[in-house]
């Protein structure tokens, strides 16, 4: 009995002894498992965090572009407007200018019309006094 108690505590002690060893192997194991598992998300992390600062770089270079864009385009609307405003006011004084010419041009031309009037009537009563004159010397020389 003895030596069976012996020999159970024998191959307990080995069975112990070998599943102290294959946890210690375990355990190994699963340390690299799990070291490479973190160097595997530690490198994920690095490169998602080397990949949103691309990308916020590219995003706030974007961002330039685009607030330089709309300071272009704002300053083109002012340019534009400003020039459009000045077309107006050329417009405007040209029209004013225009209709007071038009407004000379009309004076001149019934102040031209009066006097070509004028001159008509006076030429009018000259030729009838001519003609008159004509009249009594062909009338004389009749007699």
């Amino acid at each position: 009995a003895q030596n069976e108690a012996d020999d159970k505590v024998k191959r307990l002690s080995a069975e112990l002894e070998a599943e102290k060893v294959a946890k210690a192997n375990l355990e190994k194991q699963l340390g690299e498992d799990l070291q490479k598992v973190q160097a595997q998300l530690k490198n994920k992390n690095l490169t998602a965090l080397e990949e949103v600062k691309l990308l916020k770089a590219e995003k706030s270079k974007l961002e330039g572009k685009m607030r330089s864009a709309q300071n272009e385009a704002d300053d083109k609307v002012k340019r534009l407007s400003a020039e459009l405003e000045a077309e107006k006011v050329a417009k405007a004084n040209l029209e004013k200018q225009l209709g007071e010419d038009l407004q000379k041009v009309q004076a001149q031309l019934k102040n031209k019309n009066l006097t070509a009037l004028e001159e008509v009537k006076l030429m009018k009563a000259e030729n009838s006094k001519l003609e008159g004159k004509m009249r009594s010397a062909q009338n004389e020389a009749d007699d």
